[in-house]
């Protein structure tokens, strides 16, 4: 994600512990937070891994 045009415009990347501290800080209640890695194509067509994370949350 670091690499992306459009990241150095307004863009944030959190790690996991930072976005849930900011939910919190906001008064969202965490349910569950989960890490996923998936395997896809790069531009160049080699297979890279990609992991993400998501969060449910409850106002």
């Amino acid at each position: 994600m670091e690499k992306l045009p459009f990241t150095p415009f307004g863009f944030n990347l959190y790690s996991l512990k930072d976005a849930e501290d900011l939910l919190q800080k906001n008064h969202f209640k965490i349910i569950e937070s989960i890490s996923q890695t998936e395997q896809v194509s790069s531009k160049t067509n080699e297979m890279v891994n990609r992991t993400f994370f998501t969060v449910l949350v409850r106002r």
